[in-house]
């Protein structure tokens, strides 16, 4: 089964058990459960999590705020901004920004070509490739290669080094 529509605002939980073929723009407020594929050419904008049991396939933005979760790949056209976590189970190929304030965790290969802006942790079983800059406040995890063609910054809190430090330092004298 598939269900094919055009630009639309939901307002409540929607589950699909099928294909959703989106031509034009999605709103969503609340959840979206699809046990099939997703493909939105437009935006895809949810208040809610977004699972997913199949691929998701957006020529657009995806903006979530909450949990954006795939058994399947994620190819995007466009830009991912998720206010939660991003967890994948394959592929994450993004031709745009990756920005994610929670954690970003993949099970598959991270291929981004924009920049990768992550509030939390980076965790990657498979490879990552980035085209442009890798930001992460929290800790990067990869099992796999990395490359980056930009820059990478890393931000660290340094508190507890300093904690940890000035405590030996008292030990010491």
């Amino acid at each position: 089964m598939q269900i094919s529509f055009s630009a639309t605002v939901l307002r409540s939980h929607v589950e699909v058990v099928g294909d959703l073929v989106v031509v034009g723009d999605i709103v969503v407020v609340g959840d979206l459960v699809v046990v099939g594929d997703l493909v939105v050419v437009g935006d895809l904008v949810v208040v809610g999590d977004i699972v997913v049991v199949g691929y998701l396939v957006v020529v657009g933005d995806i903006v979530v705020v909450g949990d954006l979760v795939v058994v399947g790949d994620i190819v995007v056209v466009g830009d991912i901004v998720v206010v939660g976590d991003i967890v994948v189970v394959a592929d994450l190929v993004v031709v745009g920004d990756l920005v994610v304030v929670g954690d970003i965790v993949v099970v598959g290969d991270l291929v981004v070509v924009g920049d990768i802006v992550v509030v939390e942790d980076l965790v990657v079983v498979g490879d990552i490739v980035v085209v442009g800059d890798l930001v992460v406040v929290g800790d990067i995890v990869v099992v796999g290669d990395l490359a980056v063609v930009g820059d990478i910054v890393v931000v660290v809190v340094v508190t507890t080094v300093v904690a940890a430090f000035v405590e030996s330092e008292k030990t010491i004298s």
